[in-house]
């Protein structure tokens, strides 16, 4: 199971050169890009297809009415309303390779709903306010029409959208501080080398599957066993916290099997339950 790493933070926090950097170096970190659709305007020294699909506004209504947009974002902006969107263009295959891709927490939270959250890992990455600000103003002084009141209104409104609150409830607890372009970049190349890593040997050692918890959220449970009671197939699960298999507790689930794959079915009945546990326990 491939892995997407969605990169997201501030306005000039250097996620761009970032996310550039790990599409050309593709021989340390096998990573496929997914490229996003957007309606505003070029910019110098961006090219068509590389930073974005730059597309008309047109072009974005055919797209969300043909059904293929994931998500999509609106921004008013002083030059008029920008939208963004990543859409399902057929180009992204998680069962076969691992992905990047950039965007807001908003979007972040959008893609991880759809895909699974698994398979999708956040990279935060953030940058003094102060700082931050002077290379925002920099980047835009080299526009052939600097467009500074822009500036200033993604960076407050950067304030409210990456606010620690709000960092929290998306369940980012980690952040890469971008004082240094390389010392940062290293630093993620190093973190998505061992999420790849993890995969695989959770891929060679186990079998996985995600259930939805009473909560909602998504947990993932990997087969530690499995064994057959009364005509039936059954396997022992266990919570996936980072690259550990927890102790703490296993869970039965029938197995539903398929030409090449499974399916885990919750046993709700009390009784069945119990009694599927205690023929489990008498195995051992």
């Amino acid at each position: 199971m491939g892995k997407l790493f969605y990169l997201m933070g501030k306005s000039a926090s250097g996620k761009d050169s970032i996310f550039s950097y790990l599409q050309t170096n593709t021989s340390h970190v096998p990573l496929q890009k997914i490229t996003l659709y957007t309606t505003r305007p070029i910019r110098e020294q961006e090219q068509q297809g590389r930073e974005y699909h730059f597309i008309s506004d047109e072009q974005a209504n055919q797209l969300q009415q043909s059904g293929k947009v994931i998500e999509q974002r609106c921004y008013q902006t002083v030059c008029g309303i920008w939208k963004y969107m990543t859409v399902d263009d057929g180009s992204i295959d998680l069962d076969q390779n691992n992905y990047v891709a950039i965007g807001t927490l908003e979007s972040f939270l959008l893609i991880q709903k759809y895909f699974g959250a698994p398979r999708v890992i956040p990279i935060y990455i953030e940058v003094e306010d102060g700082e931050r600000l002077l290379r925002a103003i920099k980047r835009e002084q080299n526009q052939k029409l600097p467009q500074y009141e822009e500036v200033c209104r993604r960076f407050l409104a950067d304030a409210l959208d990456f606010s620690k609150e709000k960092l929290e409830e998306a369940g980012i607890t980690r952040a890469f501080t971008n004082e240094n372009l390389e010392v940062c970049t290293k630093e993620i190349v190093e973190f998505i080398e061992k999420q790849i890593a993890k995969e695989e040997t959770m891929e060679t050692e186990y079998l996985t599957f995600t259930i939805q918890s009473q909560t909602g959220q998504e947990v993932e449970l990997a087969v530690v066993d499995e064994f057959d009671y009364a005509y039936r197939h059954y396997i022992v699960a266990a919570r996936v916290i980072g690259d550990q298999i927890s102790e703490e507790g296993q869970y039965i689930y029938r197995a539903k099997i398929l030409s090449d794959d499974f399916e885990a079915e919750k046993i709700t009945d009390c009784q069945e339950y119990d009694e599927v546990v205690k023929a489990y326990l008498s195995l051992e």
